[in-house]
């Protein structure tokens, strides 16, 4: 745990973010599985973890593309297919 903390601090904003966004889906499908465990209610399975996986792909999205963005700048290139 120690070590994932010193990770954290020490990446930049958006590995920060893509691992705070993993911790945020474990938590919420842990709790959600506990929930309807406990409570005998479907109804945290359509709306809880749907939202949590939402939130998930619009991150990694993000991060994704601004992984392309950087590696199109740092081998100067244009973003034009062909073009070699």
């Amino acid at each position: 745990m120690v070590r994932f903390i010193k990770r954290l601090t020490g990446s930049e904003a958006t590995k920060r973010l893509l691992m705070y966004t993993m911790l945020l889906i474990t938590c919420v499908t842990i709790s959600t599985i506990v929930e309807t465990i406990l409570f005998q209610d479907l109804s945290p399975l359509m709306t809880l973890i749907d939202k949590a996986f939402e939130f998930a792909m619009i991150v990694a999205g993000f991060y994704i593309w601004k992984a392309k963005n950087e590696n199109l700048h740092k081998y100067n290139r244009d973003n034009k297919i062909g073009d070699n």
